[in-house]
């Protein structure tokens, strides 16, 4: 996973398991960057990045479930280090890293700890470092037990009489936690978007994405590229909403993105940072809304929803 003539390759070929655990920390940059790199990383299949903002810093962490590791070869190793290398390039300065990969293979395992760099253009910002040792029992998950003849589990009367009440606590459990609500939400091909008093200033796109909706957020063909430009659309302002609308867009400030339904009603909200569009202009920023079966639009609000 790495080019260090110092470190130890891993075995070839694709390893059983993979764990991911450990975190990168380090000052923004380009968010943008940053949120491209997660995006490449998560496409690996070996675990789900999560990428956090908190001020100017951030925090990729991925989750510890161990995967099944088919696919993952040579080549999917160092998609991994040049994906993480991206994001040290989206940092402001260099990065704090304690990100491990254990791959477990048929006889040996390989633990590959990606530590800090000299930031880009001097160096990498993240290299690896590989060690590899013998296989132990604990490094696998355990074994599943053997399963019972399907004819026999069938036949046996406690199966017969707990498998409507199984279905039903878990039909009732899905209901309540809102996983029929998301397997059955309204496709995002049919909604609309309304950005309000923020009129051509901003554009937004609304996707599925596994239960949730996805909205990507850009500037509209009316925002303003100079300083000029946005000095002069504050002089035309006639109202106080078209000046806060207007100086929201201008400072990044957050705006609130409501998932309503057909009666204006919001179901649910989330809040989005706009100092990415401030700063590029091709910049974009993301937010994931839960996925609704009665949701018909997206609003952009600088107002957050009050729940009566």
């Amino acid at each position: 996973m790495a080019d260090d003539e110092n470190l130890t390759p891993p075995p070839g070929g694709a390893p059983e398991w993979v764990t991911m655990d450990g975190i990168v920390e380090g000052r923004i940059g380009d968010f943008t960057i940053l949120t491209a790199a997660v995006r490449e990383l998560n496409a690996l299949g070996v675990s789900h990045f999560e990428l956090d903002r908190d001020g100017g810093k951030f925090s990729l962490m991925p989750d510890d479930a161990q995967v099944p590791g088919r696919g993952f070869d040579e080549e999917g190793q160092s998609r991994l280090l040049q994906h993480l290398s991206t994001l040290a390039k989206g940092a402001s300065g260099p990065v704090e890293s304690t990100l491990r990969c254990t791959m477990v293979f048929a006889e040996q395992c390989a633990e590959t700890l990606f530590h800090a760099a000299a930031p880009p253009p001097a160096g990498p910002g993240i290299e690896a470092l590989t060690r590899v040792r013998p296989r132990q029992p604990t490094d696998a998950p355990p074994a599943s037990p053997p399963a019972l003849p399907w004819r026999k589990l069938l036949m046996r009367r406690e199966v017969l009489i707990a498998v409507p009440l199984l279905l039903l606590v878990f039909s009732f459990m899905a209901w309540q936690s809102g996983l029929i609500d998301r397997l059955l939400s309204a496709s995002a091909a049919g909604m609309t978007v309304d950005t309000d008093g923020f009129g051509d200033l901003l554009t937004a796109e609304v996707d599925n994405e596994w239960g949730n909706y996805l909205v990507t957020i850009r500037r509209g063909p009316g925002h303003p590229d100079t300083a000029a430009a946005w000095d002069e659309l504050a002089a035309a302002a006639t109202t106080e909403s078209e000046r806060l609308h207007r100086l929201v867009v201008r400072e990044g400030q957050d705006v609130y993105v409501q998932l309503r339904d057909g009666r204006d009603e919001v179901l649910a909200e989330a809040k989005a940072d706009l100092r990415a569009l401030v700063t590029a202009a091709d910049g974009e920023v993301e937010v994931r809304l839960p996925g609704r079966m009665a949701a018909s639009k997206v609003v952009l609000s600088v107002t957050k929803h009050e729940r009566k």
